[in-house]
């Protein structure tokens, strides 16, 4: 996927998301890096993990997504990006910034793979995720 086709792709899920969460778009848009998916594991989980993306809380102006990832052509794989950028959008915002860091996070998280939902579902998909709320299959559909 090219720079520009990116960057429309991003600016237009933001406002997408400002319609639909009512945070508002920040000046600074998020850079948006491909890395090997082992590399996301190394960054964002304690072990083995099934993680897509990942947004780190100390540098709100980065999201990772696993190499291979097509959101430009694949609406499941849009949906993962959606789900970085409410993270980046809370960022901004300071959502649930009153909450101890456990309950920050997990709201956080409940937000963004709820709007997440909302997006697959105004696309015709449903998000399969288990108890744990990891993305299942890898090696198959996981929308």
């Amino acid at each position: 996927m090219d720079a520009a086709t990116l960057k429309a792709l991003v600016v237009g899920l933001l406002a997408w998301l400002n319609v639909h969460t009512g945070y508002e778009i920040p000046a600074q848009r998020p850079v948006v890096a491909f890395v090997p998916q082992q590399e996301l594991v190394r960054m964002a989980c304690t072990g083995p993990c099934p993680v897509l993306a990942w947004s780190p809380t100390d540098s709100p102006h980065v999201i990772y997504l696993a190499h291979g990832l097509d959101p430009e052509n694949n609406t499941c794989e849009r949906a993962i990006l959606v789900h970085e950028l409410v993270h980046h959008l809370q960022e901004h915002a300071g959502a649930f910034a009153e909450y101890a860091p456990a309950a920050r996070n997990h709201m956080r998280e409940m937000e963004a793979l709820w709007i997440q939902k909302v997006y697959l579902h105004e696309h015709g998909r449903k998000l399969h995720y288990s108890g744990t709320l990891a993305i299942q299959g890898l090696t198959g559909p996981y929308c």
